[in-house]
């Protein structure tokens, strides 16, 4: 999955695209992965 907007969080574990954030406040441990839902 190629992200033109990505994000690689504090966990390096994944990188997220800021569109699918319904904030800014990213924390991956209480996130799904790009697979799953972020709100």
């Amino acid at each position: 999955m190629v992200l033109s907007n990505g994000y690689a969080c504090d966990g390096g574990n994944r990188t997220l695209l800021w569109s699918q954030f319904c904030d800014g406040i990213i924390d991956c441990r209480d996130r799904f992965d790009e697979e799953g839902q972020f709100c």
